[in-house]
């Protein structure tokens, strides 16, 4: 039922209708299923695209701080990774800066990356300067 409705108010929104796909979003994002916890952060992040579309900043925002709770409490796999990177896209376009930041940490972390080993040396590097040794 969740990924439906999910479908179905992602397609108002791609055909203009903002206000339906809010709504329909809005009852995704109700569900009470654990396991549709993806597809209620996704059903999220879509109501703050179309509240954005509708001018409606504050709403958008709210929106994708539910989905950040929502995608908070998933396991990290790649389909979480997915709406992490794309959450962090949306976060960005609202100005929200330092979420979009942690975001697209999160993102990387689910999808498996991590830091290298040139990375490693450099902030060893840097670690070691600042205490002058």
């Amino acid at each position: 039922m969740a990924q439906s409705g999910m479908a179905l108010a992602d397609a108002h929104l791609r055909s203009g209708d903002a206000e339906h796909a809010v709504q329909l979003a809005a009852e995704v994002e109700a569900m009470d299923e654990p396991a549709a916890l993806p597809e209620r952060a996704e059903a999220a992040m879509i109501r703050g695209q179309a509240a954005w579309a509708l001018h409606r900043t504050d709403d958008a925002v709210e929106a994708y701080q539910v989905a950040i709770d929502l995608l908070s409490a998933c396991d990290e796999d790649r389909y979480s990774a997915q709406l992490w990177y794309d959450l962090a896209e949306l976060l960005d376009q609202v100005g929200l800066v330092d979420q979009s930041n942690n975001a697209l940490r999160t993102a990387a972390r689910a999808s498996g990356l991590q830091p290298g080993r040139r990375l490693d040396a450099r902030q060893k590097s840097n670690a070691d300067r600042s205490v002058g040794v």
